[in-house]
This record gives structure tokens, C-alpha cells and sequence, in this order.
């Protein structure tokens, strides 16, 4: 397609998102995609080298030597210029050098990057390392020590970052956490045998009682989810039969 040919009050993005990056390095070299191979694709943590992300990292290194720093003193500019150095571009929960650049830049990585000042670029990273002293003592915590998924009394560490394939999305929380709001929710993935019987699993963020605190499925899918898991699911009575707990035939002329 041809941008003249399409009015700009369309809003159509001409710049091509880091998912869309990765899908291609992923799915769209692969000329046959197994199951296993599929839910793999589905769950990358990864940032494309051609992302907004890596340019925004590679940028600062670059501003960082060749000027003058004077906002931060010199051994956090060293730890700074070492952790984006050595970050490998994954926002794996335990991965050291990830807290930096996602909390830095993960919430202008929709700007276009010709509108990304030098300034704007040092400030965020500054600010990422100084929460991240504040409140973790380091600017290399385990990135689950920060990306969590909270729900009632569930407080757990996620993989994930804002415009990876495995997308979370956070807001403040507490004791230097952020808390996941967007991004995966309610997953489900499905596969015919070659019977043509189906066979279907999903996830949920929280659980089925997604309004009701009281219930046992208020959380009960947290931990599968969090660890990137499914569950498996039906639409064969049989199957259903082999784990239901308790049954309630509705009247047949109830309204």
C-alpha cells in the first residue's frame, strides 16, 4: 500500500511494532509450525534488534560516550553503561539487566524515534535507575522483582514487557513494584487430531470469578498463568465428565 493513498486522520502507523518485528523473526521464518513450536512463538519475551527498544538502548550508549553526565554520578553512570551493554534484549523475570531499559523507555516506545530527544532518552534513564536504587538497592534486580501479577493475596513475578509477544502492561504498586493491568489476558489455543476431534487450552490472568472475591476461582489461574502454562478445556461431554465437581440441571423451561 501507498501512504498518499490514504488520509492521515486514519491514523495508520507506518512504523512496525516490536510484536510485529518478532512475529516475523518467529513465526514468519518458519514454514511449518508445530503446536509446541506455536505456544513457543506465543510466549517470546524478546525485543527485536531492529525494535525501538534496542535503537533506544543503543542510543544511550552512544550519548553516554561521548558526553558529559553530570544529572547521576559516575559509578551508577558505570553500572548503566554496563547493564545495557550486557542486556541480551529478553524480558525474562529473572533475567538482571532488563529493569533498566524496560522501566526507562517501555512506556515511549510508540513515540517515533526522530521525536525521542537526547535529553528525554537520559532523563528516563535516569529515573529508571534512581527507582530502582530507591527501592531495590540495585539497578540489576531479577525484572520479577518488579513486573508482578497481584490479585487479592497473589503477588507473583512475571515474564513480559510492554510490545514483546508476551505483552504486560503495568502501573505503580508498592515496595517498588509495578503491577500488571494490560496486555495478555484470556488466552486460548486450539488443535484438530487427525480424527478431527479438537482439543483446546486456555488461560485466564486471575480465574472464572473474575467480580467475586469469595469464590475459589477469584485467583485460582495465576500461578499457570503467571509460569506461562494452559490448561486444558472442552467441549466433549465425556471429557467434561472426567473432572467436573458438581452438576446443576437447570429447568428446562426456566427463562
Amino acid at each position: 500500500p501507498l501512504e498518499n493513498d490514504y488520509n492521515h486522520t486514519y491514523g495508520i502507523e507506518t512504523n512496525m511494532t516490536n510484536r510485529a518485528l518478532r512475529a516475523l523473526e518467529t513465526m514468519g521464518k518458519d514454514k511449518t509450525i508445530s503446536y509446541d513450536e506455536f505456544l513457543n512463538y506465543k510466549y517470546d519475551f524478546s525485543y527485536s534488534k531492529e525494535s525501538t527498544m534496542n535503537f533506544l538502548v543503543n542510543k544511550t550508549l552512544d550519548i553516554i560516550s561521548n558526553n558529559e553526565i553530570d544529572k547521576i554520578d559516575k559509578n551508577t553512570l558505570a553500572a548503566i553503561n554496563k547493564t545495557l551493554k550486557n542486556w541480551d534484549l529478553s524480558s525474562g523475570r529473572d533475567n538482571t539487566n532488563a529493569a533498566l531499559p524496560i522501566l526507562a523507555f517501555g512506556k515511549i516506545l510508540d513515540m517515533p524515534k526522530e521525536k525521542i530527544t537526547d535529553e528525554k532518552i537520559i532523563s528516563q534513564v535516569i529515573l529508571a535507575a534512581e527507582f530502582l536504587n530507591e527501592n531495590h538497592n540495585t539497578i540489576n534486580c531479577n525484572w520479577g522483582n518488579v513486573n508482578r501479577l497481584v490479585r487479592g493475596s497473589v503477588n507473583i513475578p512475571l515474564d513480559g514487557a510492554p510490545d514483546v509477544p508476551r505483552a504486560i502492561y503495568t502501573v505503580d504498586f508498592e515496595n517498588g513494584q509495578k503491577k500488571a493491568f494490560a496486555g495478555d489476558c484470556y488466552i486460548l489455543i486450539a488443535k484438530w487430531d487427525e480424527n478431527n476431534k479438537v482439543k483446546s487450552e486456555s488461560i485466564h490472568q486471575y480465574g472464572a470469578a473474575t467480580s467475586n472475591i469469595e469464590s475459589d476461582h477469584y485467583s485460582d489461574q495465576t500461578e499457570l498463568f503467571a509460569n506461562n502454562k494452559l490448561k486444558n478445556i472442552s467441549i466433549h461431554l465425556e471429557d467434561i465428565a472426567k473432572t467436573v465437581k458438581s452438576i446443576t440441571i437447570l429447568d428446562k423451561d426456566i427463562n
